[in-house]
């Protein structure tokens, strides 16, 4: 048997056979809490998908500065993210500093691919491949934004 893929979970890896028709492997559910895909904590599947939202967890740390597993949380973070979100609470979410440098547009353009990478539905999950290209669209955009403040802040000094 020749063996080509690993997969890398967060905490979890996995060989498996090259050119396997499967698009996911059961597996006993490891990993680390938190990062865990709920469906793969379910249903024992590590599915490609279940990457996508330990990613997802990982850019809600980043946007609100806190760890996986917060004290001040009464859940964990990706649960309070969304909660917070759906409620209309996305700015009151985000780190401080964040939210001063971040446009208004890039922050919901942010929060919404952390929330497609956490959707309960595995099908409905980003590939990495769109995360990339989501991600460098949102960081274009910032680029944008940071160009022209700096440009009206230095409009009138030359």
């Amino acid at each position: 048997m020749k063996v080509g893929l690993l997969k890398f979970r967060f905490g979890l890896s996995i060989v498996s056979p090259k050119n396997q028709a499967s698009t996911y492997v059961n597996t006993l559910v490891k990993g680390t809490f938190g990062y865990i895909d709920p469906n793969y904590f379910a249903t024992g599947k590590l599915t490609r998908k279940s990457d996508v939202y330990a990613f997802g967890v990982v850019l809600l740390e980043v946007l609100c500065r806190k760890r996986v597993v917060d004290n001040s949380l009464d859940c964990g973070i990706a649960t309070w993210a969304q909660d917070s979100i759906k409620a209309g609470r996305l700015k009151g979410i985000v780190d401080s500093d964040i939210r001063r440098e971040i446009s208004t547009k890039c922050l919901k353009q942010f929060a919404k691919i952390a929330e497609r990478c956490l959707d309960n539905y595995p099908k409905n999950r980003p590939m990495m491949a769109e995360l990339v290209l989501s991600l460098e669209y949102v960081l274009t955009l910032q680029e944008n934004v940071d160009d022209q403040r700096w440009y009206e802040s230095n409009k009138y000094t030359n």
